[in-house]
């Protein structure tokens, strides 16, 4: 795992940090700070858009799936509902889809 972190810091942070190949203190400095936002407001917005995860360090193809699976797509919602009211022959018949659609079960 060491040589990851080497890597990482070899491509991203080296310039940024070392920028005539000596160590910034200053730089790293800002570089932390700017971390330590990041580690306060990060899980605020995890937590809002998934309902559960509050940790800065999940894979954004995680908290992109909890969000699909939490919300609906506004455009293709009222697409659906738009389909629906046209295609259903009566009322009965639309509650009943839209009872499926957003799966509400009374």
């Amino acid at each position: 795992m060491t040589d990851k972190f080497e890597e990482n810091y070899q491509e991203f942070w080296k310039d940024i940090v070392e920028p005539e190949g000596k160590l910034d203190l200053e730089q790293v400095k800002k570089e932390l700070s700017d971390y330590h936002f990041l580690l306060q407001e990060v899980p605020k917005v995890y937590h809002k858009i998934t309902g559960c995860l509050s940790k800065p360090n999940y894979h954004s193809n995680i908290i992109l799936s909890l969000h699909e699976e939490k919300y609906l797509d506004k455009d293709c919602t009222q697409c659906d509902v738009r389909d629906m009211i046209e295609d259903c022959s009566n009322k009965k018949e639309l509650v009943k889809l839209l009872r499926d659609y957003f799966d509400i079960n009374d």
